[in-house]
């Protein structure tokens, strides 16, 4: 064979090809004279590997050029056809792409869900006997039976074909991962701040023991590394981690410690540290880690689901699209403004061609923080700002969830006293066990039983990626006071709902449909041919009180017989897209689009980066409610002669939610020792006027227009707190109570000092804001401790009832009282 150095000089390929085809060849050529003294020979055969290398490349690369044209004429066509291209460029990001990745998350985690059920997070972080059990998966992942624990085999080889899958999925949408790599599904997390104080010397030191020394081999001989090969090698993965994985080993390969360039090419890596056993694993895990084992099974899933939605929405290159797709947008705006000499539509383009961006980076993932303690520290603060900040959020939540999911029926032409009265039903299971498995049955993601932190925070925050202790600290507040609860069974009786109504009305032609139901449809571009396709599933069907109720799923519709090669899974994706957006109507949570327009991209760990997280913290349900009822029902209420069918239709939400928020505000006001408010709106007072103003703001009705100008609630400082955030402003009391209290000390006054310290400790006190026992600890614990270190206490207290006695509110249990009230006697 011809030295392939001469041929790439003169078939004149870009330079920068030939310099990295050149760079393999090296790698090859110098492994081989190691083994072969003839210098032909060994050109000869480095030529051939570097050519088998280039010739796969330049067939996968054809194969993604493809996969990316088609998926650019596919978004163009759906651009050009929309009512409103503008809006459409944004909905590819928010509906397709961000619905996508939980469709294949729910594809990806079918072997898992019992065990999801069985072994949830909550569960996982709260008992010492199932923090023991993970571990156990991991040995089993290395070396199968070695544990003798049935379900630890059980898990850990679902979890395999859980990844299996992964890997299939991946490559089949453009991927190429090699499937002979060795628990490749557990990939290890490396903590750099513990690498870097342990020192190259030392982490070597610890790590060479771990490694299994005839899987640690020289992917060009395919030899065990030598002693000194394996040393150079653990130096560029310490440079690697330390570095955040910013040196390149490979630009032909892709291979990299990091993301790599591409992400049809991200996960070609192989797995760089191959341990003995599953004990060497966790040995490096509890040396050079702070992640829980079963978060990263779960990350390394979601991760998979994040990059095959990509390729799949996006097609082979989806930055290369995203780029056409942003190009695209301006030309349909300079047609436009063609057309009408209105240049509205040029400021329109740029707008949604920058959010469609943010939201695409936002997908991809914010880099890392520059400086990571820094960030590690703002995240866990975060996280205890939410675990003291949202203890009564449960009483308002409940009343008003039950609202939304009402709309959300209404949205789909479903039944509206069915949605309340199965709300009210799944809110009421204290130990819905069943319920849960049937939501894993019906491919519902049961979140708050996966994530880092429960679902329910979700609904304020866009990050869970605390410390695993403060995790532990959000997550188990929010279970105890009920969020997550309730959090939890709306989304999974939406999901329920919808999926048993499409079963309901399978039997009819798109013709049939209701006027309603065939507008849901066309949200998701699911056109009269594709659900009289749909109509050929066979429903899946379960046993409640002796009658069967059927439910269509979206592998139902996958398993659609005598279909063209992709259209039935296609068909499927776009259903249960639909569904999983729809359950978001239900039951608002954070989403793409709200991340970027309220933080943007700026990084954590960063100022500007942290001041945009504060400020949007407990913006992000207003956001979402905005856009998910507010903005539809404008839109989607019709043209009239006065705009009645509108306002009519925005009415409609903000009537029921103010009824809602009325309970809720009543149900604080008696948590908080208060009587309930006057309410009679046919009475000319100032209370009722007062009340009624409260709950329409708080409920959700007004509540976000509110929310987004002024920021009056609960848990906001008025409108400068409003701006900080809650971040920001907890920052600034504290820094008010230490420099106060240190003003108080130097003049003499060490107990208006403790006060200061005492009441802020209480406030960021875990646990403690829980709206069922807040207010015991208050009046028997807080108030006498405070009043014992500083009697003149006393007065803020008397000067609170009076500021509240002219706003109408009245106390059953005074503050300052700490005997029990007739009430408990």
């Amino acid at each position: 064979m011809q030295d392939i150095r001469q041929c790439l000089v003169n078939a004149g390929v870009d330079k920068k090809f030939e310099e990295d085809a050149i760079e393999l060849f090296n790698e090859y050529y110098k492994a081989i004279d190691n083994q072969i003294k003839d210098p032909a020979s060994a050109i000869e055969d480095a030529s051939y590997k570097t050519l088998v290398v280039l010739e796969g490349n330049i067939l996968q690369n054809k194969r993604l050029k493809l996969q990316t044209m088609l998926a650019k004429i596919e978004l163009e066509d759906y651009l050009q056809n929309s009512k409103d291209p503008y809006e459409a460029l944004i909905d590819i990001a928010n509906k397709r792409l961000a619905y996508q990745e939980k469709a294949v998350m729910s594809q990806l985690i079918a072997p898992l869900n019992e065990f999801i059920v069985k072994f949830k997070k909550g569960a996982l972080l709260g008992t010492r006997s199932n923090e023991d059990f993970i571990p156990l998966v991991v040995k089993e992942l290395y070396n199968p039976g070695v544990t003798k624990n049935a379900e630890a085999a059980a898990l850990a080889k679902a979890y395999q074909e859980a990844s299996e899958h992964s890997r299939l999925l991946y490559n089949q949408a453009g991927g190429a991962i090699p499937g002979d790599i060795k628990v490749w599904a557990l990939p290890q997390h490396h903590h750099a701040g513990k690498i870097i104080a342990a020192g190259l010397d030392t982490w070597k030191k610890f790590v060479k023991p771990l490694l299994s020394r005839d899987e640690m081999v020289d992917r060009v001989t395919g030899l065990p590394l030598d002693d000194k090969q394996l040393d150079d090698v653990l130096n560029k993965v310490y440079e690697s981690i330390t570095q955040e994985g910013r040196n390149k080993l490979d630009a032909i390969t892709a291979t990299t410690f990091s993301t790599g360039r591409s992400i049809a090419k991200r996960h070609q890596e192989q797995r760089v540290l191959r341990f003995q056993s599953g004990e060497s694993w966790l040995a490096y895990h509890n040396k050079f880690s702070d992640s829980n084992p079963y978060d990263m099974m779960m990350n390394h899933l979601r991760s998979m689901s994040k990059d095959i939605a990509s390729l799949q929405i996006l097609g082979g290159n989806p930055e290369s699209t995203v780029q056409f797709l942003k190009l695209k947008i301006q030309q349909i705006a300079d047609k436009d403004v063609q057309a009408t000499g209105d240049t509205k539509s040029i400021i329109r383009a740029k707008k949604s061609a920058q959010l469609f961006d943010d939201m695409w980076q936002l997908h991809k993932g914010i880099p890392e923080s520059v400086r990571p303690q820094f960030s590690k520290v703002m995240r866990n603060f975060n996280s205890l700002i939410m675990a003291t900040r949202l203890g009564s959020t449960t009483l308002i939540a409940a009343p008003t969830d039950m609202m939304t999911v009402r709309k959300m029926a209404k949205y789909n032409g479903m039944s509206q006293m069915k949605a309340i009265r199965g709300y009210l039903n799944e809110i009421m299971r204290l130990a819905p066990g069943e319920r849960e498995k049937l939501a894993a049955e019906l491919g519902l993601l049961n979140e708050h039983m996966m994530d880092g932190t429960s679902s329910a925070l979700a609904r304020y925050l866009h990050e869970d990626n605390a410390s695993p202790f403060f995790q532990f600290i959000t997550d188990s507040s929010l279970r105890l006071n009920g969020l997550t609860h309730i959090t939890a069974s709306g989304r999974r009786w939406s999901g329920m709902m919808l999926m048993s109504g499409w079963a309901d009305v399978q039997s009819k032609s798109y013709a049939d449909l209701s006027a309603q139901m065939k507008v849901a449809l066309g949200r998701y571009d699911i056109t009269e041919q594709d659900w009289n396709t749909i109509r050929k599933a066979k429903a899946f069907t379960k046993q409640f009180a002796g009658r069967d109720v059927a439910y269509l799923r979206g592998e139902d519709i996958a398993n659609i017989p005598n279909l063209k090669m992709g259209e039935a899974r296609k068909l499927a994706d776009k259903y249960t897209r639909m569904i999983f957006a729809e359950v978001e109507v239900g039951v608002p949570t954070v989403n793409l689009k709200e991340r970027a327009k309220l933080a943007g991209t700026t990084r954590p760990g960063e100022i500007p980066g942290e001041i945009t997280r504060s400020f949007a913290m407990f913006k992000s349900w207003p956001m979402a409610f905005y856009h998910n009822h507010l903005e539809r029902a404008w839109k989607e209420a019709g043209e009239s002669t006065l705009g009645h069918k509108k306002l009519l239709a925005i009415a409609d939400t903000v009537v029921y939610m103010t009824l809602m928020g009325a309970l809720g505000v009543q149900l604080m006001e008696i948590t908080k020792g208060r009587t309930p408010m006057e309410m009679n709106p046919l009475e000319d007072s100032e209370a009722a006027r007062r009340f009624w103003g409260n709950a329409l703001v708080r409920s959700g009705g007004f509540g976000p227009l509110f929310d987004v100008a002024m920021g009056f609630a609960d848990y906001r400082q008025g409108l400068s707190g409003y701006v900080a955030g809650p971040v920001i402003g907890s920052l600034d009391t504290i820094g008010y109570a230490l420099f106060g209290s240190a003003k108080d000390v130097v003049e003499g006054e060490p107990s208006k000092a403790g006060t200061r310290i005492l009441s802020e400790v209480i406030r960021n006190l875990p646990y403690q804001s829980n709206w069922m026992i807040n207010l015991m600890l208050r009046r028997m614990v807080w108030e006498k401790v405070l009043l014992w270190n500083d009697p003149s206490y006393a007065k803020k207290l008397q000067a609170g009832i009076r500021r509240d006695a002219k706003e109408f509110k009245e106390y059953w249990w005074l503050p300052g009282d700490s005997s029990a009230p007739d009430v408990f006697n």
